[in-house]
């Protein structure tokens, strides 16, 4: 990490066994904080998809439950599992992404979305 002057030497270039470690040795500083950033996003988008939307109850479940989820296999990634590479994480934040516009664009084109307190 030190080595490339905090910037990282590019994906799959090093082998580190938890989140943070992996990420700023393989993307630095600025990769680490442009996926905080991407992973704050998409839980803004979620919670307000939660709070404004009215949705059923059955797909607030599933929203609810892919965001355990995605906390659980980031949990297991603090312990020691690469979590970049397994598509199970993409595809499970593509669901949760897709599945919040697909309720907010449902809400705005029947007129039903609510303004956030």
């Amino acid at each position: 990490f030190r080595d490339s002057y905090f910037l990282g030497g590019g994906l799959g270039s090093n082998e580190c066994f938890t989140v943070g470690g992996y990420l700023l040795s393989n993307t630095g500083i600025v990769g680490a904080v442009l996926v905080g950033l991407f992973a704050w996003s998409t839980l803004k988008l979620t919670r307000t998809t939660l709070d404004t939307a009215p949705i059923q109850d059955s797909i607030s479940t599933d929203i609810i439950s892919l965001l355990f989820f995605l906390w659980g296999l980031l949990l297991a990634g603090l312990v020691g599992v690469q979590l970049l590479f397994q598509p199970i994480l993409w595809l499970a934040i593509a669901m949760l992404v897709g599945g919040c516009l697909k309720c907010q664009s449902y809400s705005l084109k029947r007129g039903t979305m609510r303004v956030a307190a």
